[in-house]
């Protein structure tokens, strides 16, 4: 049965090869993420909402074959079109809510607790998600299949990614705005300014990954929709392909991991002495990879960490404390 997933022709084995080999490596990315998290053993809001990203991303990882090959078992890609359905819907969705509560914090100055306040941003996640698996899972009962599997497939989930990486983007844009409107104009900005800054970059990097990730699936989904089973789920590996549609896999397929890429890329450029987790992980000094100037090293270092508690203190003028950032910019 296992070669019998791979086809028989060319353009079907070729993007089978490659979607298995893009699973593997997302989700080792993604399991990499969440060791590192746990081995940093830094707990706050932020990395709270970072490691739930990474989680529900991990699972749509591990489902991303099973539900985008054929693999000629009805549960099997039931289980993995639900779950990439909501896992995808979520981990969208999750970025959001972190894009959004940076915005209320930076924009009104007041804090925001994610801990206080968990069943309204789990809300906002998981009932979307569930609602968009209902109809999914209403579309195998046979009666409309088709009508009901169009709008959890393509009318809920391809234009609800796609807002979600729109909003994304406004917020930056906004967060950016407000940033430079209330700065000092100083050229040399203080440590909350350049804290501030990262941050907005940091958030600008997270749907510019999505975004990327995204072409490949939002291309094939647009021109040629999905392989559908009626009762026994959807797959986007027909039998045969046009030399386009193909093209059009290869590019799912290639692009498909770069979301966990980009997200354990960014925790490691943007998170302080994550690098140095990093390296331990694989049995390598801390100081590893080496250093051309050890002493400005260890003050760029000192510099990160007083950036990072200057956050604790939002503004100086009105000495707004807030925990949603203390210990992480995000």
């Amino acid at each position: 049965m296992m070669w019998s997933i791979f086809g028989d022709n060319l353009h079907c084995q070729v993007f089978v090869s490659l979607v298995l080999i893009g699973t593997i490596v997302s989700s080792s990315f993604s399991i990499l993420m969440l060791i590192l998290i746990k081995r940093m053993n830094l707990w706050n809001e932020y990395i709270f909402l970072i490691t739930m990203m990474a989680a529900f991303q991990l699972v749509y990882d591990i489902t991303f074959f099973p539900g985008v090959v054929n693999v000629g078992d009805k549960y099997l890609t039931i289980i993995a079109n639900t779950l990439q359905l909501f896992s995808g819907v979520v981990s969208s969705l999750l970025s959001n809510v972190a894009a959004g509560i940076t915005f209320y914090v930076i924009y009104f100055k007041l804090t925001l607790s994610v801990f206080n306040n968990f069943l309204i941003f789990l809300s906002i996640v998981i009932i979307p998600a569930l609602i968009d698996c209902v109809i999914y899972l209403v579309s195998l009962q046979g009666r409309n299949s088709k009508i009901y599997s169009d709008i959890a497939v393509i009318y809920f989930y391809y234009y609800l990614k796609l807002v979600s990486i729109g909003l994304n983007f406004f917020l930056v844009a906004l967060i950016s705005y407000e940033i430079r409107r209330t700065g000092s104009g100083k050229q040399r900005k203080s440590l909350s300014e350049t804290s501030m800054s990262a941050l907005s970059l940091r958030l600008f990097l997270y749907p510019l990954v999505q975004s990327v990730s995204r072409v490949g699936c939002a291309w094939y989904e647009w021109e040629y929709q999905y392989n559908s089973h009626d009762s026994n789920g959807f797959d986007l590996n027909p039998p045969t392909t046009t030399d386009r549609q193909f093209a059009a896999q290869i590019v799912m397929a290639l692009t498909m991991p770069l979301a966990s890429i980009g997200y354990l890329i960014i925790f490691l450029l943007m998170q302080p002495k994550a690098c140095n987790q990093f390296w331990r992980l694989f049995g390598l000094s801390e100081n590893y990879p080496p250093k051309l100037d050890p002493h400005n090293e260890e003050r760029r270092e000192e510099e990160e960490e007083k950036s990072m508690k200057s956050l604790v203190s939002f503004s100086s003028e009105s000495n707004l404390r807030f925990s949603l950032l203390e210990g992480d910019f995000f």
